[in-house]
Formats: C-alpha cells, structure tokens, sequence
C-alpha cells in the first residue's frame, strides 16, 4: 500500500469542501456525530434495517462513545430536522422509535466514497 497516497486520500475526505456535501459536513464536525453516523452507515449497509435499529440499541452499540445520553439525542434530533435521519415508529413497540439514514443522506456518502475510489 502506497502510505502517501492513502494518506493523501483522507485528507481530500476529510478537508475537501468544493463538494456540496451537507450530510457529510454535518456528521464529521466532532466524534460523536461521526460514530453515530458510521454506526448508521454499517446498519445500512448490513441490511440491518429492522428493529434493531432502535435508539435503544443504537446508543449500546455506542457505548464506548464519551457522550451524554441528551448529547446524543440533541446530535439525532438535528439531523432529523435538518432530514439527514429519518425517525419512525417501531411496529412492535409504539413506545419505541428507529432511526435511519434519509435517501440523500446515503446518496451523499457514496459520492463521497467516491474520493477514496482509487484506494
């Protein structure tokens, strides 16, 4: 593996703002938006899109994240305004609700992905 290309190649991701890319922008500006969004990002593509997508079990599968619980629910609510995540009723559970990424969210990451083609 070529170190510097690859090096090269997370800089463009990270830095690179010529692209309209506003899921992308919104999720990478600090660590715990950023895990929610990769934890999100597997469930996606795992086709891991039931009931295990609760917030419930989202927040376990983050658990290693420094974060309050109202930090998490402030970062989720955000981007659900802003229609990055899209919330919805659990079917089993009324009481519950699941999150997933929006249409142009996911859109979004694979043009994104794109940069890092050449890997």
């Amino acid at each position: 593996m070529e170190y510097q290309k690859f090096i090269n190649s997370i800089k463009i991701g990270i830095t690179n703002h010529k692209f309209d890319l506003k899921t992308i922008s919104y999720f990478r500006k600090d660590s715990v938006s950023l895990s929610i969004w990769i934890c999100l990002l597997e469930r996606h593509y795992n086709n891991n899109n039931n009931n295990n997508n609760n917030i419930e079990n989202i927040l376990k599968d983050l658990s290693n994240v420094i974060a309050s619980r109202p930090k998490f629910f402030k970062i989720i609510n955000n981007a659900i305004s802003k229609s990055y995540l899209i919330k919805e009723a659990n079917k089993n559970d009324k009481r519950k609700f699941n999150i997933y990424l929006s249409k142009p969210s996911i859109k979004e990451f694979e043009v994104w992905a794109l940069l890092f083609k050449s890997l």
